[in-house]
């Protein structure tokens, strides 16, 4: 059985807090990494949002030779994405974070800052309208289950 766990204002590490879970509670789990596209991620944001850009796309793994490989960090004050592709260039790579900026139905005088890593850690830098909490968790989660990785916490 395979279950989420969801921490507010969570330690800067999880696994030694799990891990002390674990010894007080006797839980017999697992902590098992999952690792998502964040430029994916934010897409299920995306459909919801009044507006919407990313302001930063790091990215590594990027090859430039046979034995070679560069991270990169694409940021701008407007939506990144066009530049940072035509910077890519069909080459592989690996996108570690995305900044975004949106701008809900239920806030139009505020942008809310969010931060998607490849780990499925949500930072939220600003008063996050309410409408956008399961937009976040539920796009999380789908994007778990279509790359077939386990949620962080598996029962044993």
């Amino acid at each position: 059985v395979n279950i989420g766990l969801e921490l507010i204002d969570p330690p800067r590490t999880v696994r030694p807090f799990i891990s002390r879970l674990h010894k007080m509670m006797g839980l017999g789990m697992t902590v098992k990494d999952s690792f998502v596209n964040p430029l994916s991620w934010s897409e299920h944001i995306e459909k919801a949002a009044e507006r919407f850009w990313i302001t930063e796309i790091q990215a590594g793994n990027i090859g430039i030779s046979d034995d070679s490989v560069v991270k990169i960090t694409a940021n701008g004050s407007s939506d990144v994405r066009e530049d940072f592709f035509d910077f890519i260039d069909g080459r592989q790579h690996e996108i570690q974070c995305v900044k975004v900026n949106v701008i809900s139905e239920e806030d139009r005088d505020n942008a809310c800052s969010i931060e998607l890593r490849r780990n499925g850690v949500a930072k939220l830098y600003s008063e996050t309208p309410h409408i956008l909490y399961p937009l976040i968790r539920d796009g999380l989660n789908s994007e778990i289950k279509k790359n077939k990785t386990a949620p962080n916490i598996k029962s044993s």
